[in-house]
């Protein structure tokens, strides 16, 4: 998984969308799940192909979550990238598969203290916690302040950034 780690963030930080989607949907080895459901309570319930869809499935929804929420050793992780760069369509698509908006890296901050113009909107559409403060105390509001970002700021005031 390290490895389609690395390619994963070298496809984010180029804004490669067919690369973050190939690495995405061509997951390798499946190990993981079939261990999971062969020894499942209800698998004799299921016929051969059913379980084979559900190992399938399952596979792939775990899979692609865990990697798209892995990260580096400062705990940066492909989400903070595509935002921090605006990255509108990665940033989109990582969240579609399973990207936690709220993860924090080692200093406390989320994608949303990352993002720039084109991510805030669709970050605080999803959720993303817009009163968190990092390790220094800045929220996504104070930092939008500090870099003169007008339209970043009223869209946080309307959804109660403090």
């Amino acid at each position: 998984m390290e490895k389609e780690f690395s390619e994963l963030m070298e496809a984010v930080k180029s804004n490669n969308l067919n690369e973050v989607c190939k690495i995405i949907e061509n997951h390798p080895d499946k190990s993981k799940i079939r261990d999971l459901l062969l020894y499942g309570k209800n698998k004799a319930r299921l016929s051969k192909d059913q379980l084979e869809q559900v190992r399938r499935e399952l596979y792939q929804n775990s899979y692609v979550t865990e990697l798209v929420n892995l990260s580096d050793k400062r705990g940066i992780f492909p989400l903070f990238i595509a935002t921090q760069f605006g990255y509108k369509e990665i940033v989109e698509y990582l969240v579609n598969h399973g990207a936690d908006i709220n993860k924090e890296d080692s200093s406390g901050r989320t994608p949303l203290h990352m993002a720039l113009t084109k991510s805030y909107k669709y970050l605080i559409d999803h959720k993303a916690d817009v009163n968190k403060s990092d390790s220094s105390g800045k929220t996504p509001l104070s930092i939008a302040k500090q870099k003169g970002f007008n339209e970043i700021i009223e869209m946080l005031k309307a959804t109660g950034a403090k």
